[in-house]
């Protein structure tokens, strides 16, 4: 028995497993990474959580939150131990783990605090799934609006961590913008509740502030944060949380840090009444270009949703029976919402009047049945499942998937990077939020291909180069990982990935938490298993 055996029988009242079998179950998520664990630990209380952290801290064991294993980025997956989230109450399997979290109580749990006109104040265990919880919602007739494509499997917590959005975050924004506090377990065992200043330990309250100051202090750096606040990304550590009027603001600081910080344990959100309408409205192009070109007009009809879809994945919704998907260059699926009962589809309706004569529009169709506007959303939802499980060599490897670009500079990053891929032959479907220019590539790679590695290395490269070139950001709404931590810097600048490190410095001292997820700096390929 090793020192990590040794620990946990000791400290834990929960399960820890160091077989092959669980830890080859833990060693992937949807990246194109493995690494597998010493050890697999389900606690079964917060007071287990706190524990293993101590013991961890001490020993300088790496700890990986692993929730709905849905992060494309790499950080769900890590050395060390892997913590599950907390044994639910009845004995079942955990669930197989997204990044960032563990629940405080039972996993499948969800409490409503107060109801107030319009908003719904809910506690949630962080391993709650995403999808269980907006049942809960709509039930009483409220909803999060923040609505990832990972719904089914992806876990609240997680999606705190990684700053999960949507499809709507065009008007709805993230999940933070409804996340009104949470609690969790720090590094050193401290258990802190981010709505009770008392329970911040004052070396974090004060080195906080200390950052604060010197970045309000620097003019470039605070204009660089301000900046990249206005633009739809889960890039690094939420700087614009240390600028906050009121003093830092913890609770927005753990959004997006990948669990780094700390582990999460149940999460306050404030959520809205569902809209009473929905409207979508596809409007078809003759080219990539027609569609970008038309989304500032699309915007200015304040729509909820604007997505685009280039011809493979048109073709792809034809191919599952969407019947206005047709042939053509490219697509915006356009939805509305409205409180009243047919305001929505009256919208839908009156923009395609107004949308139709736009250069290349091909056809603009209003859909105004909830079960043909829900057939799309779930078919949309899929596509990257469908693009992985494909049966003629080529699979739709996470690499670049989550590329975000001020919208003005839409069309210009899809003129440029289409040469990246078509130059060595390699398919790329391409889908995304265009009304915030958020864009997931999809490139079918050869997975037999001897020069595999290679290939991924270089077009990575050059694609996040031209993201960054254009004002980008490297991940849009999917959060940071091993992908994407080796490009951080560049994005932010010497300054701010300071700033960033030192950050982590105050919550984690010694460095044990998911530290690589965030600022991992080596080889991108380094944990890349190419399958024979």
């Amino acid at each position: 028995m090793n020192r990590i055996e040794r620990a946990c029988s000791r400290l834990l009242r929960g399960n820890y497993r160091t077989d092959e079998q669980i830890r080859g179950r833990c060693a992937s998520d949807m990246s194109i990474y493995t690494i597998v664990p010493a050890a697999v630990v389900q606690p079964a209380d917060a007071g287990d959580i706190a524990a293993l952290l101590r013991f961890c801290t001490e020993q300088q064991v790496p700890v990986t939150p692993r929730a709905g294993a849905s992060n494309t980025g790499g950080s769900a997956i890590g050395r060390g131990i892997v913590l599950l989230p907390i044994q639910p109450a009845d004995g079942a399997s955990p669930p197989r783990a997204g990044a960032g979290s563990a629940a405080g109580a039972r996993s499948d749990a969800a409490a409503v605090l107060k109801e107030h006109n319009d908003e719904l104040l809910v506690e949630a265990a962080a391993a709650l799934r995403h999808d269980r919880l907006q049942r809960i919602l709509l039930e009483r007739g409220f909803h999060l609006p923040s609505d990832p494509s990972s719904g089914p499997l992806s876990c609240i917590g997680a999606n705190v961590a990684t700053r999960a959005s949507g499809a709507h975050a065009l008007r709805h924004g993230a999940i933070d913008r409804y996340l009104e506090s949470l609690v969790a377990v720090l590094p050193d065992g401290t258990r802190i509740d981010t709505a009770v200043a008392d329970t911040i330990p004052a070396r974090i309250r004060d080195g906080l502030s200390a950052i604060a100051a010197r970045l309000r202090a620097d003019s470039e750096a605070a204009q660089c944060i301000r900046r990249k606040q206005q633009q739809k990304s889960a890039s690094g550590y939420n700087l614009a949380a240390l600028l906050a009027d009121s003093g830092p603001d913890i609770t927005a600081l753990f959004a997006g840090s990948a669990g780094t910080l700390g582990v999460i344990e149940t999460v306050r959100l404030r959520c809205p009444r569902k809209p009473a309408d929905d409207g979508l409205l596809v409007l078809s192009f003759d080219s990539e270009a027609d569609a970008c070109d038309a989304v500032s007009a699309v915007r200015r009809t304040d729509p909820a949703a604007c997505e685009i879809l280039n011809a493979y994945c048109v073709q792809l919704l034809a191919e599952q029976g969407i019947r206005f998907a047709e042939t053509s260059g490219a697509m915006l699926v356009v939805e509305y919402s409205g409180d009243a009962p047919g305001s929505a589809a009256e919208a839908a309706h009156n923009a395609a009047g107004r949308l139709y004569g736009l250069t290349g529009a091909r056809t603009a169709i209003a859909v105004s049945g909830a079960e043909e506007q829900a057939a799309f959303w779930k078919v949309r939802k899929s596509m990257m499942l469908r693009l992985r499980r494909r049966a003629d060599g080529r699979s739709a490897l996470s690499l670049v998937n989550d590329i975000g670009v001020p919208p003005q500079n839409l069309e210009r990053f899809l003129r440029a990077v289409t040469p990246i891929f078509s130059d060595r032959d390699i398919p790329l479907p391409i889908y995304g939020h265009a009304a915030d220019g958020n864009l997931h590539l999809r490139p079918l790679f050869d997975t037999g291909d001897p020069g595999l590695a290679a290939t991924l290395r270089a077009v990575a490269d050059q694609t996040y180069e031209l993201a960054l070139s254009l004002g980008g950001t490297i991940t849009a709404e999917h959060g940071m990982g091993r992908l994407r931590a080796p490009y951080l810097r560049r994005e932010w600048g010497d300054t701010l990935y300071t700033a960033m490190r030192e950050v982590k410095r105050l919550f984690d001292p010694a460095d044990i938490l998911n530290s690589e997820a965030m600022f991992y700096e080596g080889d991108l390929l380094q944990f890349f298993r190419q399958q024979e």
